[in-house]
C-alpha cells in the first residue's frame, strides 16, 4: 500500500526583522542623475580597462570621457556638456532636470574615481591596495568600506564575534550619526546553536532579544533582533546552506 504521507520539506526562511530607517550605505549619489547613471559609469570604467588594452585612442586619452560616452549613448535623457582631456574629466547633464555630475578619472591608475556636482559635493571611490581588494566610498555623509578592505575594521565591542568564524563578506559605514555594518560568515554549527550563542551573550549584556526560528527534522533556521535603549541594535540571521550555516550580522550603533 502506497504511503500517502507528504514528504518533509525544508521550511521557509523566517522573515528578517525590518530595519527602522537605517542604511548600510550612505547617500552617495549627491542627488544627481540617479543610481542607474552612477552604476553605468562604474561599469563603463571596467569596460575602459579592456578597451585600453586593445589600443582605443579615446580610452587612453580620457577614460572618464570614454566611460561617459558609453553611458550617454544608451540614454537619450543624458548629454555630455564638457570634456577636458588634460584633466581627464567629463561632465554629464540630465536634460530633464538640468542636474549635472562631473566624473574625474585623473587618479584612475591608482584605483580612484571622483564624482562631484554643481554644489561642490563629492563622492570618491577608492579601490586601495589591489592585493587586498575591497572598495572605500567617501562622501559628505561618511565613509563606507566594502569587501576585503573592510575586513580589518573591528566589530563594535558589544557585537559578539562567533567562535572560530572568519568573515566572508564585510561592509561598514561610519557617519556622524554612528555606525552601520554588515558581516557574513559560515560555520559548521547548526543555526540553533548560532542563535543560542548570540541570544545568551546579548541578554547577558542587557539587550532585549526577540527570536524567530523554524525547525524540521533536517533543517533549522532563524533570526533574532537584539536592542539596547534604541542606541544599539543587532540583527542575526542563520540559514542552512551546503552542509553549513550561513550567518549574517547587521549592526547599528547610534
Amino acid at each position: 500500500m502506497a504511503n500517502d504521507a507528504p514528504s518533509p520539506q525544508t521550511p521557509a526562511a523566517p522573515p528578517v526583522p525590518a530595519k527602522g530607517g537605517s542604511s548600510v550605505l550612505p547617500k552617495i549619489l549627491l542627488g544627481c542623475l540617479g543610481l542607474v547613471v552612477l552604476i553605468g559609469l562604474l561599469i563603463s570604467v571596467a569596460v575602459w580597462w579592456g578597451a585600453r588594452k586593445i589600443g582605443l585612442t579615446d580610452a587612453r586619452r580620457n577614460p572618464a570621457a570614454f566611460a561617459a560616452k558609453l553611458v550617454v549613448a544608451g540614454n537619450k535623457d543624458l548629454e555630455i556638456v564638457d570634456q577636458d582631456d588634460s584633466r581627464q574629466t567629463v561632465t554629464i547633464r540630465d536634460r530633464k532636470t538640468g542636474e549635472v555630475v562631473t566624473m574625474n578619472a585623473g587618479d584612475l591608475q591608482k584605483g580612484k574615481l571622483e564624482f562631484s556636482n554643481a554644489k561642490g559635493e563629492k563622492v570618491t571611490f577608492d579601490a586601495g591596495d589591489k592585493d587586498k581588494g575591497g572598495l572605500t566610498v567617501t562622501s559628505k555623509e561618511g565613509t563606507t568600506k566594502i569587501g576585503a578592505g573592510a575586513a580589518g575594521e573591528p566589530l563594535p565591542s558589544w557585537v559578539p564575534a562567533y567562535p572560530g568564524a572568519k568573515p566572508t563578506g564585510v561592509m561598514s559605514t561610519k557617519t556622524a550619526g554612528g555606525l552601520d555594518g554588515l558581516v557574513t560568515f559560515s560555520t559548521a554549527d547548526p543555526g540553533e546553536k548560532v542563535l543560542d550563542f548570540y541570544q545568551s551573550d546579548l541578554k547577558a549584556k542587557g539587550f532585549n532579544v526577540e527570536r524567530n526560528e523554524v525547525k524540521s527534522d533536517n533543517a533549522s533556521m532563524g533570526s533574532l533582533t537584539a536592542k539596547l535603549a534604541d542606541k544599539q541594535e543587532l540583527d542575526v540571521t542563520a540559514v542552512p546552506a551546503d552542509k553549513q550555516t550561513q550567518v549574517s550580522l547587521h549592526y547599528v550603533e547610534r
